[in-house]
């Protein structure tokens, strides 16, 4: 029993054990410091987080009562407002909807006369440019201002009434604010009357006409071939200023060809020169890109004709001129969608075989079949070679032009060959072999 009672002894610690056990207690204290950091630094994360995207207040009507915190420090006592600068952050919002634009919708109408004179009875026709060019959708309204002058039917034809002033307007019909005004002044023959070497009151006024404006820097025919000045667009028989000492000197036409060359010939590629005359016709056709507008020559000498014309009490003037390829196809199709194909062959060429587009042809007056019942139509047939111009699309030559008549459509080619034509009856196909 005494050996039982006996205390046992006591296990003996080396300090290397006692360092051991030392180092691990510290580690186990660091990990749980550095535990009870990350969450406190996480949780200091998420409170911040959430103060960000909270909305940003403008303004906050606080009573008496308990301020922020952060706002004790310089606030003491009841507030009743405080107003904070507003952020510079906006308030996100919801793009405005769009409805889609209607690509038919009519944005732009173009006529190729904004003043026409017509007697009594007689009727014309303007030429209509709707854009886009693209839209399916290019009806059109035509009204008259004073019907009791001038009427004017659904595809736009205008018939004379009786003598006056009026306006007629062409508005889109998909889109009636687009429109174009043309005046129109009938009078007993259809001309215009003059004063002062001019036009009076019932045409351009007296500061227009063959006295005062003509060409220069500022002066020429616009895309229409339409004479204008930096006033304004000019009476069409408006005297150039290189011409206007010769147009004194005499009264008599002149008909040699020092007078009326030849027209100038082009180097473009993809131009035909037959005898130095370049040919275009429904065989023959230019290039797109061809685009010399009015030729000098072609508009120097249809104003010397115009101008002897009026000495004969007659008004001969330029109704259309030189016409772009762009600008042909959209008067062709216009045509074809009125009048189908086979009847706008007859009377309007394709893109590219359009006689405007050589920059060598004139429409004179209005474009209708009643003109050729006009002094100036008897006129024009009788003394356009004397100036270089011939009747372009004869009465009986309609099997070899392709064309019908045209009495108002004269082309340029000088006085020599143009002669040649009048005096033998030979159209420009005739005379260039090609018949």
């Amino acid at each position: 029993m005494d050996n039982n009672n006996k205390q046992r002894p006591r296990k003996r610690v080396t300090k290397e054990v006692l360092r051991r056990r030392q180092f691990t207690a510290l580690a186990v204290i660091f990990f749980i410091l550095l535990m009870i950091v990350l969450l406190v630094a996480k949780g200091c994360s998420k409170n911040e987080s959430s103060e960000d995207d909270a909305p940003p207040i403008n303004s906050t009507a606080i009573t008496s009562g308990t301020v922020p915190a952060e706002s004790e420090a310089a606030v003491t006592g009841p507030v009743e407002e405080i107003t904070e600068a507003p952020t510079a952050e906006a308030v996100p919002t919801e793009a405005p909807t769009t409805v889609p634009e209607n690509p038919n919708t009519i944005t732009k109408i173009e006529v190729d006369r904004h003043e026409i004179y017509l007697g009594v009875g007689q009727t014309d026709m303007l030429t209509v440019i709707m854009s886009p060019e693209t839209s399916t959708e290019k009806g059109e309204i035509w009204t008259s201002s004073d019907t009791s002058i001038a009427t004017v039917d659904a595809y736009g034809t205008i018939t004379g009434v009786a003598p006056g002033t009026c306006f007629i307007t062409v508005q889109a019909q998909n889109n009636p604010s687009v429109e174009a005004a043309i005046r129109v002044n009938v009078t007993l023959d259809g001309g215009a009357g003059y004063d002062n070497g001019g036009y009076d009151d019932g045409g351009y006024g007296e500061d227009y006409g063959y006295g005062d404006y003509g060409y220069g820097e500022d002066y020429g025919y616009d895309e229409y071939g339409y004479a204008y000045t930096s006033k304004g667009r000019a009476s069409q028989n408006a005297t150039p200023l290189n011409m206007k000492e010769d147009s004194k000197k005499s009264s008599k036409p002149k008909s040699n060809s020092a007078d009326a060359p030849l027209p100038p010939v082009y180097p473009n590629e993809g131009l035909t020169y037959i005898k130095d005359i370049l040919i275009v016709n429904k065989d023959i056709g230019m290039p797109e890109d061809f685009n010399p507008g009015l030729e000098d020559i072609c508009a120097s000498q249809f104003q010397k004709l115009s101008e002897d014309a009026a000495k004969s009490g007659l008004n001969i003037y330029l109704g259309s001129g030189f016409r772009s390829y762009d600008q042909q196809v959209i008067v062709y199709n216009d045509y074809v969608a009125r009048d189908g194909k086979q009847a706008a062959d007859t009377f309007s060429a394709r893109p590219g075989h359009s006689e405007h587009q050589t920059g060598l042809t004139i429409d004179c007056n209005t474009i209708t079949d009643d003109f050729g019942y006009t002094d100036e139509a008897f006129w024009l047939a009788k003394h356009a070679h004397e100036y270089g111009f011939i009747i372009r699309y004869e009465k009986g030559k309609e099997d070899i032009t392709g064309y019908k008549y045209e009495p108002w459509h004269i082309r340029y080619v000088g006085s020599e060959a143009a002669t040649y034509m009048y005096e033998n009856n030979l159209c420009l196909e005739e005379y260039l072999g090609l018949a």
